[in-house]
């Protein structure tokens, strides 16, 4: 016995409906109705002979999705509903029959909707993040190939060039002023053309620098990398003023005995510069060892102090359930806590045995290193 009314979802979305509040929810599809019949058997045996307070003794109660409360409802009211979007999709209504709003809620399907477009704009985002540093990875490794390229280039030029100075030496004596004049031009283009391409890498490496670091570290970074290159740069300036100086010694010498010696420095200062670069990508190496080994113990001590919070809170729930078992439950938290220093211990003694290590072998390398630059100075003075 009942009475029969239609309920219609036009939304896309799938609804559980029930006639009682406390009752099961049937499933309601997308864009679908469903008929059904207002149930009045118990409501006849609580009211009996009053039929007008039996109907009013139900409602109609909806839910979204797999809530596990009622989202939408209308009691004590016999009609048809249907349930929709609002017309700026910002909440869902129940209207009767003659189209009025008898109960509304967030439209959650929309909340839904902009979580995940807001997630795949961040994911967007970080992958052209990605895509943007890869690219200019790239562009520096090409640029460096080419430099060395050029330089090897070069190179060969001014060997070939050096053979023909020697070949024909004894019928240019009269043109010699001229070619010592062309040289100092070459060598005075090629100090402008590199230090162009100096000064084009470095406003590179900061424009980089100021899309990409935003946050404390990255500015730390900054600030190291910024002391690297001063120190490079110091270093540059000191060995073109050594440089500069043996091109004014040599100038006295006889030109055949100038070029040759020409030759040898050159190949002396590449050879240093080589040692130079090994010697601080080196240090770099072992610098980033000792900041891992740092980190390392760092979530060590922030895994044992996980751990000791658990061991608190396992005790304090311990206590609270069971108080006559309080005195068996304490010794087992005393065993367990000593296992743990005693873990800790032996870790701890290990990481030190380890960074110890480290330590003495950094140490051993800067001190081979200082040897070995010093003894390059001592030649390069002599």
């Amino acid at each position: 016995m009942g009475i029969t009314i239609k309920l219609t979802n036009d939304t896309p979305y799938t609804w559980y409906f029930s006639y009682e509040k406390d009752g099961n929810g049937r499933r309601l599809g997308a864009n679908r109705t469903v008929t059904g019949t207002w149930p009045l058997g118990f409501s006849l045996l609580k009211y009996p002979f009053r039929l007008f307070d039996a109907v009013l003794d139900k409602g109609i109660y909806l839910s979204y999705g797999n809530h596990s409360s009622w989202d939408l409802r209308s009691e004590n009211r016999i009609d048809d509903f249907t349930i929709r979007e609002s017309d700026d999709r910002e909440d869902f209504e129940l209207v009767n029959s003659s189209d009025e709003v008898v109960d509304r809620c967030p439209n959650y399907a929309r909340i839904a909707e902009e979580k995940r477009e807001r997630e795949e704009r961040e994911r967007q985002k970080r992958e052209d993040q990605l895509r943007k540093k890869e690219e200019e990875e790239k562009r520096q490794a090409e640029l460096e190939r080419k430099l060395q390229e050029e330089a090897k280039r070069r190179q060969e030029q001014l060997r070939e060039w050096e053979k023909q100075q020697r070949e024909r030496q004894e019928q240019e004596w009269r043109e010699q002023e001229r070619l010592e004049q062309e040289r100092r031009e070459r060598e005075r283009q090629e100090r402008e053309w590199r230090e162009q391409e100096r000064l084009e890498r470095e406003r590179r490496e900061r424009k980089r620098q100021e899309r990409e670091w935003r946050e404390q570290e990255r500015l730390e970074q900054e600030r190291r990398e910024r002391k690297r290159q001063e120190r490079e740069w110091r270093e540059q300036e000191r060995l073109e003023r050594e440089r500069q100086e043996r091109k004014r010694q040599e100038r006295e010498w006889r030109e055949q005995e100038r070029l040759e010696r020409e030759r040898q420095e050159r190949k002396r200062q590449e050879r240093e510069l080589r040692e130079q670069r090994e010697l601080e990508r080196e240090l770099e190496r072992q610098r980033k060892n000792l900041q891992r080994e740092l980190q390392k113990k760092r979530q060590e001590e922030r895994r044992r102090q996980a751990e000791l919070e658990q061991t608190r809170r396992i005790q304090e729930l311990i206590d609270l359930e069971n108080k006559a078992s309080k005195q068996k439950i304490k010794k087992a938290t005393e065993r367990l806590q000593e296992d743990q220093q005693v873990k800790e211990q032996v870790q701890q003694q290990h990481q030190t045995e380890v960074l110890h290590q480290l330590l003495d072998d950094h140490t051993a390398h800067i001190e081979m290193d200082e040897v070995k630059f010093r003894f390059v100075f001592l030649g390069s003075s002599t």
